[in-house]
């Protein structure tokens, strides 16, 4: 029995992107720019002509199918291109105002001094936009459908391009964050011996100055509770256990943005514990840089659909 590949990973998106495209309609030019910005949430907001103004809700059906997290915008530009002015010109109307005039002329002794741009400036003789646009109304939903299948699929594009950059970036992030837990493990031990050794200097010198004593098996039982509560093996221990899941999230790809947030949010709170506990200035930079690492990959696990 031949061996069931695992299915592949679906890729990462980032909730930033554009895409636009445009397409002819006999006399008309439909062109759909599509915008997305980040968001927690899927919100949608667009400027349709009045012509078109319809198939807004069937956009937004399209747009959801592709986009499920992020601010959307969508403009819609509908225009006549250019070299169509002459195709628009009702010339049966112009001949009949011509030869009204002729006779008109005629009839009562007047200059027959009808002008080009006399006749253009006549009703009806170029149909209003609106007009021009109702008389081609499935020629340009057609060219419509097509633009937006168009701007969809290079907005898509741009958005896994920009994923795959993004989850390369978390994954040198959470390399480098995994690293500094591994020399602060390191490093521990030193630090919690130099905190003790500090507490037994602060408290010898406190007794000296009023002359007291303090009995030995106190004073060793208060060291290694300052140390006990100084020790933030645990928190490595955790940071390390969401570095595997943050890890897993980019290797699994899809919607991992929420759970992406979500990991980094509690590798924050793991790490001001660290800050909070440990007062070792031996550890301290790699606990800030610690942080700074973390919160980088909370911004960029933010950019992730």
């Amino acid at each position: 029995m031949a061996k069931q590949s695992k299915p592949a990973a679906a890729a990462l998106t980032s909730m930033t992107g554009f895409g636009g495209a445009e397409e002819k309609a006999r006399a008309a030019l439909v062109r759909v720019d599509i915008r997305t910005v980040n968001n927690r949430y899927f919100k949608l907001q667009g400027r349709f002509p009045d012509e078109i103004a319809s198939l807004a809700g069937m956009a937004e059906t399209r747009i959801r199918n592709v986009v499920k997290r992020g601010t959307v915008t969508v403009v819609v530009h509908l225009d006549a291109p250019a070299g169509t002015l002459a195709n628009r010109i009702d010339t049966t109307l112009v001949k009949a105002y011509a030869t009204a005039a002729k006779k008109l002329a005629r009839a009562h002794g007047l200059a027959d001094d009808l002008s080009v741009a006399a006749i253009l400036a006549l009703p009806g003789v170029i149909p209003r936009p609106e007009e021009h646009f109702a008389a081609q109304a499935p020629e340009i939903e057609a060219a419509f459908d097509r633009a937006l299948a168009r701007a969809l699929e290079r907005l898509c594009a741009m958005r896994l391009k920009e994923g795959a950059a993004l989850g390369r970036d978390l994954l040198a992030r959470v390399k480098e964050v995994g690293a500094l837990l591994g020399e602060i493990a390191a490093e521990l031990p030193a630090a919690l011996k130099e905190l003790q050794t500090r507490f037994s200097e602060r408290v010898d010198a406190l007794l000296a100055e009023k002359g007291l004593a303090l009995d030995q098996a106190s004073f060793a039982r208060e060291a290694a509770l300052l140390a006990e509560r100084a020790d933030v093996t645990e928190e490595v221990e955790r940071l390390r256990s969401h570095c595997a899941q943050m890890r897993d999230a980019l290797a699994a790809g899809g919607e991992a943005g929420r759970r992406l947030d979500f990991i980094a949010q509690e590798m924050l709170r793991e790490a001001a514990t660290m800050g909070a506990k440990i007062g070792s200035h031996a550890l301290a930079e790699k606990i800030i840089h610690l942080k700074v690492q973390i919160d980088r990959l909370k911004e960029q696990a933010q950019n992730i659909e």
